[in-house]
């Protein structure tokens, strides 16, 4: 279990995290979300040791994160930035198998293949990675943290900034599945999203946050309220039940110059 106890973090005057507790657990998907700005990305950094709080702790299995390694934070936890760049020439599979390099060939190629296959880039492994699409490169890098995450013992958890930003539909539903099914007693993933109709499609729990604060935490169904919503985003929310699921959308009768 990754726990955070207390976690507030200053930028100068300006406090972007206040006061934050929260529990990630293996078997469960937490979705982060909230509007620009509410400190979604900077707790994902923060809950994956990667970023200190001013104040507050973050603990892995009990252990302070401050006080473990880089290699022992690799072997507990995979993180899949936000902005990623490439500059080498190197072949998708080569990508994929960054943090392979101590295993035998036919281990490398046994783990990556299935990670390529997961994201659905099973025919790309010899091309150039530059050469692909954002959408393509986005799946690619997945396939790298889900092959560093094959090497390493349970509890695992996987951190995912905005993971489906530079994908079509199809795919963005697809790199949440390939997360939703790795999730197990053993597995489990912090993601932050903007879409909160997929939130709360494929979320165990949900993290919504405003300005720094935690505002709800708990299972889409109880936390997921069109006033809460509303508020958080400063627009009016509704919801509509579409194939028997409730659907969040902006109140388009309040948009200027619309007409009900």
């Amino acid at each position: 279990m990754i726990a955070a106890r207390s976690i507030t973090l200053h930028r100068g005057a300006r406090r972007v995290l206040g006061d934050v507790s929260l529990e990630l657990r293996p078997g469960e998907l937490t979705v982060a979300v909230g509007p620009n700005g509410a400190g979604k990305s900077t707790l994902l950094k923060i809950l994956a040791g990667s970023l200190a709080p001013s104040e507050g702790s973050v603990f892995y299995g009990g252990r302070n994160v401050a006080t473990l390694s880089a290699a022992a934070l690799a072997r507990q936890r995979a993180v899949l930035s936000q902005s990623l760049s490439l500059s080498f020439p190197f072949t998708v599979r080569e990508v994929a198998e960054l943090a392979l390099h101590d295993l035998a060939p036919a281990s490398r190629h046994a783990i990556s293949s299935r990670a390529l296959e997961d994201v659905g880039l099973n025919g790309f492994a010899d091309r150039q990675f530059q050469q692909l699409s954002g959408g393509e490169q986005q799946r690619g890098h997945l396939a790298r943290v889900l092959s560093q995450l094959a090497l390493q013992s349970e509890p695992q958890f996987l951190f995912l900034d905005e993971p489906t930003s530079s994908l079509d539909v199809r795919h963005q539903v697809e790199v949440l599945a390939t997360v939703r099914r790795r999730i197990s007693p053993g597995f489990g993933a912090f993601v932050v999203l903007h879409d909160l109709n997929l939130a709360a499609a494929v979320a165990d729990r949900i993290l919504i946050l405003q300005d720094g604060r935690v505002m709800a935490h708990g299972a889409p169904g109880s936390v997921m309220q069109a006033e809460l919503l509303s508020s958080v985003y400063g627009i009016a929310m509704i919801t509509s039940e579409q194939a028997g699921r409730t659907v969040f959308h902006p109140d388009s009768s309040k948009l200027e110059g619309r007409t009900a």
